[in-house]
């Protein structure tokens, strides 16, 4: 078994109080699950916290500042954001981070990210 926590990042780069609302949701909901009986912990937002494209880079650092902790200290297992990573928690490759995931940009009015903000070496990615 698996859950989903699916959340918003549109207000989240604007507003600390949003980002207050989601954690408390996000704290109770996961306090809540038996590991045991529900192994696998799957996040979820728009705009990446960990990418290597200038398009979306660092656009929600607020964001991960305040609930990457939350999510680490819970053991959740994939975010799904934008591109795929290895293990990565504060910046750093981590076996205990979550993968982080890309599925893709369809239909995106600010037509195709190309532009790596680091060199793709430094990335932690694959």
């Amino acid at each position: 078994m698996c859950v989903f926590f699916v959340f918003s990042t549109f207000k989240a780069s604007k507003i600390k109080l949003f980002i207050r609302d989601q954690y408390r949701w996000l704290e109770g909901d996961l306090a809540n699950v038996n590991r045991s009986v529900t192994p696998w912990l799957v996040a979820t937002w728009h705009q990446p916290w960990y990418n290597s494209y200038q398009a979306h880079y660092r656009e929600v650092e607020c964001m991960r500042v305040e609930m990457e902790e939350l999510l680490y200290s819970y053991g959740v297992d994939i975010v799904h954001a934008y591109e795929r990573s290895n293990r990565v928690y504060n910046y750093l490759l981590d076996p205990c981070g979550p993968v982080h995931i890309t599925i893709g940009d369809g239909g995106n009015r600010e037509k195709m990210a190309i532009k790596h903000a680091d060199a793709p070496s430094d990335c932690p990615a694959d």
